[in-house]
């Protein structure tokens, strides 16, 4: 495949967070385990209560200042809520299971000692319950949990024992940031369980926990080091490239620094952001390629969606427009790395321009604006009328549609008309809109007319289609012509360098191949290059393994064809369209796709 200008190098890391998709595997798996859960003890017939509170230290992240101390100087602190505990003598035996409550408080009746014994209480950085389902781990060849532990001495006389203080520190040996993460997925799951239903919403499906996920987390390790990268990075292995199965990678640091260095184990909207990836792989259909992204640029939809949604999480689960990504800690030189406001108007927003401000569909390439479209489908901030310019000209925008985020929920994870009905494919925020319309049409408004004219002002207001119409449309034959118009524009630069814009150089179409021949023809008016290609279901477009079929010939002038004749078994394949801009092109072009004599035209 030669070197055509839709092509951008993949590069792996991304301002902000990443689902990492096609790295290759740094080696086998580990054959490390993690320690079984401990989660069953018998009832003691002699008991002896034990009784104490067990709390981590964190520092916050702040907008302007990076992480911060409370007042004195001194970490923040939070209970350690649902934990798993573990009390064992001083040979090693486990003697007795348990958990925290849901303020950190321990309470437990274990069995009387016949002579004076010293005991041990850890509690870790786990949990399995119908809370919450996490393990935060150090590395995949060792599966070591963390955990705070103290001593204390039974006497056979003894009925009730007060615990030493058990404190989970945010310096020295950093426990605090295991149990920090833990909370945050604590969080995510309270949030779900109480925002999935909704009285008007009968067809919404209550949420009672997500499966358990695994974090691998280490102060002062990159996550990246797995694929030998040097960039900091926070990332979810959907693909279980690293360990057996997939995982979540949180950036504890580099090269043992904790204090200078970028982190993100006190940054909660990274940890809720890469969490959201697992949510996705989950509950419904993750088709993300991975890739480069820094939230102001162009980007294939797929990925704008999975990034797009993970940026919004944070936001909906901690009730706050701002996503903030810091840079090292207050025991060294904090700072923060991206700030991120989803009450940021659209047309003066620091990332994420909208550039065209004429055309519908630009917003599903662009992953903040994915981000700012779900947060104004639930968001009730009250002032509708927001100005922003547009191209000189003042406009107002009600970005305001306060659903609940249940339906939200719905559109995701239905199975009949949500992202997990089996025949979605090429997930983009266009598809996604369009399952949310159905989620409003299931419900029992007084006036769906109403409620569809407010999420239409929301989402026209970030340049998002209700459906898929700019992306992966599905192609069917038709006696009639369905001649398309493209305009393509040169290459794009953004902070992260010069790109192609899918958006007005390429067009995307879903194709149902029954098996055998595949047959197509291309052919357009207007002076340019445009070519043809044919991509596997599971692809990325910078990928040349990805492809199974293509048609370059050297066009630049009107009336040129591109044809493909190639024997594919039965699947989806996607069709790309792309304007080769390295060379003179119109301002327009017109082309028609074809096949076996018929037109090809996308169905909705």
């Amino acid at each position: 495949m030669r070197n055509k200008e839709f092509i951008l190098i993949p590069i792996f890391i991304a301002a902000l967070g990443c689902a990492p998709k096609s790295k290759n595997s740094p080696g086998a798996p580990n054959n490390a385990s993690e320690v079984a859960y401990c989660s069953v003890s018998a009832a003691a017939t002699n008991p002896v209560t034990l009784s104490g509170t067990a709390v981590y230290q964190y520092y916050k992240a702040d907008q302007d200042l990076g992480l911060t101390t409370d007042m004195g100087g001194e970490p923040f602190a939070k209970p350690i809520r649902r934990a798993e505990i573990r009390v064992t003598n001083a040979q090693g035996t486990l003697i007795h299971c348990g958990e925290t409550g849901a303020t950190g408080n321990i309470s437990l009746a274990v069995e009387k000692p016949a002579t004076a014994t010293t005991y041990f209480l850890e509690v870790t950085s786990r949990a399995d319950n119908t809370y919450m389902k996490a393990s935060i781990l150090d590395k995949v060849d060792t599966k070591a949990y963390y955990s705070v532990k103290v001593s204390f001495d039974v006497s056979p006389g003894a009925s009730n024992i007060t615990l030493p203080a058990i404190v989970a520190s945010a310096t020295g040996t950093l426990e605090g940031g295991a149990f920090h993460i833990l909370d945050r997925i604590l969080d995510v799951n309270h949030f779900l369980r109480n925002n999935t239903t909704d009285v008007k919403c009968p067809a919404c499906q209550g949420f009672t926990v997500a499966p358990k996920v695994t974090v691998f987390w280490k102060p002062g390790f990159n996550p990246a080091s797995y694929f030998g990268e040097e960039s900091p990075l926070s990332f979810y292995d959907v693909s279980a490239s690293i360990d057996s199965a997939p995982a979540l990678y949180l950036l504890g640091g580099a090269g043992d620094d904790v204090d200078y260095a970028d982190t993100d184990h006190f940054d909660e909207s990274v940890i809720i952001h890469e969490y959201g990836h697992f949510l996705e792989n989950t509950f419904w259909r993750s088709d993300s390629p991975g890739g480069y992204h820094n939230g102001n640029m162009i980007i294939d939809p797929r990925l704008a969606f999975s990034e797009g949604f993970a940026n919004f999480l944070p936001s909906a689960v901690l009730s706050r427009a701002t996503y903030i990504d810091t840079i090292g800690s207050p025991n060294g030189s904090p700072d923060v790395g991206v700030f991120l406001n989803l009450e940021e108007e659209t047309g003066i927003h620091s990332r994420d321009r909208i550039i065209t401000k004429t055309t519908l569909g630009e917003g599903i390439y662009r992953e903040v604006s994915v981000s700012r479209a779900f947060y104004d489908y639930i968001d009730s901030y009250s002032a509708a009328d927001k100005t922003y310019d547009i191209n000189g000209v003042q406009d107002q925008v009600n970005e305001t549609a306060e659903f609940s985020f249940a339906y939200l929920w719905q559109a995701l994870t239905n199975a009949s008309f949500g992202l997990n009905a089996p025949d979605q494919r090429f997930i983009s925020m266009g598809q996604f809109n369009k399952s949310l319309y159905s989620s409003l049409e299931a419900s029992s408004f007084s006036d769906i007319n109403a409620e569809k004219a407010k999420l239409d002002t929301a989402r026209i207001g970030e340049f998002q289609t209700r459906d898929t119409s700019a992306y992966a449309a599905k192609v069917v034959k038709s006696d009639s012509s369905c001649g398309r118009i493209m305009t393509p524009v040169g290459t794009r630069t953004s902070s992260g360098g010069d790109y192609h814009d899918y958006f007005l150089s390429s067009d995307f179409f879903r194709i149902d191949h029954t098996g055998g021949v595949m047959d197509l023809q291309l052919s357009y008016t207007g002076t340019g290059d445009l070519d043809l290609y044919v991509f596997k279901e599971v692809h990325a477009v910078t990928e040349p393994n990805d492809l199974v079929a293509l048609s370059e010939a050297a066009n630049a002038t009107a009336g040129n064809t591109e044809s493909i004749s190639v024997n594919l078994p039965a699947g989806i394949y996607m069709i790309f369209i792309n304007v080769d801009t390295s060379v003179s092109f119109s301002s327009s072009l017109t082309y028609s796709l074809t096949s076996g004599g018929k037109f090809l035209c996308p169905s909705l």
